[in-house]
């Protein structure tokens, strides 16, 4: 290191060298997600056509504790619409002629104009709810939403378990994307509450 910073061209050297590493690098990890993706497509469009295709379970929660009691988060994230305050959906409703409750189906449109249908497995309100997935129906989801009373309100505890493609890096790209989104809903929950009085159970 000496001699770099008594030699500015050595420097400059050092720090252009740096900088195309740096380069290859990124473009290496772009490259590896593009082939992860990749091999994730066709594992789901094997799965969906019938063909075996081998893959293995993925489970990850997160957590958030908000100042007020468990019905008030409860009825917050309820409702299918709420998914259009909390998540990217654009448009969200309960699918007619379903159930409240358990069999409740949810269906979210996002902006792209794609969608999804959840629906409630089991439920124990205030305090519990699990959902699947019905489509798409390569979406091998089932999630989880419990609520916990705590002396200082109630803490929100959201979990997942799903089948991803037995690839190399794929369940930690899945698990990280997963996470980040899931951290977004439970911070847009608090910053939703932010509002109302906080009522302790």
């Amino acid at each position: 290191m000496a001699d770099a910073v008594g030699n500015p061209q050595l420097a400059f050297g050092l720090i252009a060298g740096l900088l195309v590493l740096l380069i290859v690098l990124s473009a290496a990890g772009l490259f590896f997600r593009f082939k992860i993706r990749q091999a994730a497509r066709q594992y789901h469009l094997a799965a969906s056509q019938g063909f075996p295709a081998p893959g293995r379970t993925l489970r990850a929660e997160e957590s958030e504790s908000y100042a007020c009691d468990a019905e008030t988060v409860w009825s917050l994230i309820r409702a299918a619409e709420s998914a259009v305050l909390l998540e990217n959906a654009a448009r969200a409703y309960t699918e007619p002629g379903t159930p409240t409750g358990v069999g409740e189906q949810q269906t979210f449109i996002r902006a792209d104009g794609s969608a999804s249908t959840i629906e409630v497995v089991e439920e124990e309100a205030p305090y519990w709810a699990k959902t699947v997935f019905v489509a798409p129906s390569n979406a091998d989801m089932v999630q989880t939403y419990r609520i916990e009373p705590s002396e200082s309100g109630c803490t929100l505890r959201m979990g997942m378990t799903v089948t991803v493609p037995a690839i190399p890096g794929y369940s930690r790209l899945y698990e990280k994307e997963w996470r980040k989104n899931t951290r977004c809903y439970l911070n847009r929950v608090k910053e939703n509450l932010a509002s109302e009085t906080p009522r302790h159970a």
